[in-house]
């Protein structure tokens, strides 16, 4: 009970045997939050609920969803396995019901205003999609602000489904997705980025992406922490022989499949290698070439000073008008 994520359910996983008495407790915990915070527990994404052999599903469960009398922890199955993912529009916290919870069952009280609190988000909940599409963001803008004022000129803070799906295109001139299924795949970014189901995407929704980029940022800083470990202490600069190792065939580029491969077997590195890769292919041809990997460059001075802030466009990174 005191593990359960209080102030942040979403993006934990939340996996419970239930003839456990405290992981009975911790799924009433997130289904009283999603009957707070959502309309017919909407909130509780893909819930699922084994029976106690491990193996078979509950029908009546998969017919009628999670039953709202859960909220009440005497009231939850005492046999079988429940897990489910959580998601909520900031908009929709129910700020003081989660405190409630944190004071009452973790004996932690808290000072702090919701305002205050540090939002995170893991990169490996978001979609593939979102992230190819935060990928190109943070490529050419120096936050992602920046892009979702181009795309709601009015500043209104309501961003609609049409309206992105046309920006995503003319406005941002993000290619990314080409095919029969580019609509499709633009539309179901959208959804994660709507995650009350409203059709707009407002100001606060949209900051989930800022989470994530500071994760990508978290995760590319380590990284370069990673080499300069490595590889400090040469007559040449540590990325330079970092560059040499990768690129051992001298070609000018790495390839995903050999970036992996290195990074995996010969640097020994077992981080979100695709993420870092993805980021510094910049014009998406599917390789990374020196110049490229450079941009590394940005995340050693923040690397070196992580309270500096994040890293700061380089020339020719697009800033706002």
């Amino acid at each position: 009970v005191a593990l359960f994520p209080f102030i942040q359910p979403e993006q934990a996983i939340l996996s419970y045997d239930l003839s456990v008495h405290d992981e009975r407790l911790a799924t009433s915990f997130v289904v009283f939050l999603a009957a707070r915070e959502s309309a017919n527990l909407r909130n509780l994404r893909t819930p699922k609920y084994v029976k106690a052999d491990g193996v078979s599903l509950d029908s009546q469960f998969e017919t009628t969803g999670v039953p709202r009398s859960w909220e009440v922890a005497g009231r939850v199955h005492a046999s079988g396995f429940f897990s489910t993912s959580y998601e909520c529009a900031p908009e929709c916290v129910a700020w003081e019901k989660r405190v409630q919870l944190m004071e009452q069952y973790a004996n932690v009280k808290v000072e702090v205003e919701m305002k205050d609190v540090l939002w995170w988000a893991a990169l490996e909940e978001a979609p593939p999609d979102v992230l190819e599409f935060l990928e190109f963001l943070v490529s050419r803008y120096s936050n992602v602000w920046q892009p979702y004022k181009k795309m709601n000129p009015r500043g209104d803070g309501q961003l609609t489904l049409r309206e992105f799906e046309v920006a995503f295109t003319t406005t941002l001139k993000c290619h990314k997705f080409q095919g029969p299924s580019a609509k499709q795949r633009i539309e179901n970014i959208f959804r994660f980025l709507d995650p009350s189901g409203e059709g707009k995407v407002s100001e606060d929704e949209w900051g989930v992406l800022d989470r994530l980029w500071r994760e990508m940022q978290q995760s590319i800083r380590e990284f370069v922490q990673f080499l300069e470990r490595l590889y400090s202490g040469q007559e040449q600069d540590f990325l330079d022989v970092a560059w040499g190792v990768l690129d051992d065939d001298g070609s000018g580029e790495i390839t995903e499949q050999e970036w992996q491969s290195c990074l995996l077997r010969q640097l020994e590195y077992f981080g979100p290698a695709s993420i870092i890769f993805r980021f510094l292919d910049k014009d998406d041809e599917g390789s990374v070439s020196h110049t490229e990997f450079r941009e590394l460059e940005r995340f050693r001075r923040s690397a070196r000073a992580p309270d500096a802030g994040p890293p700061q466009p380089l020339a020719g990174d697009a800033v706002d008008e």
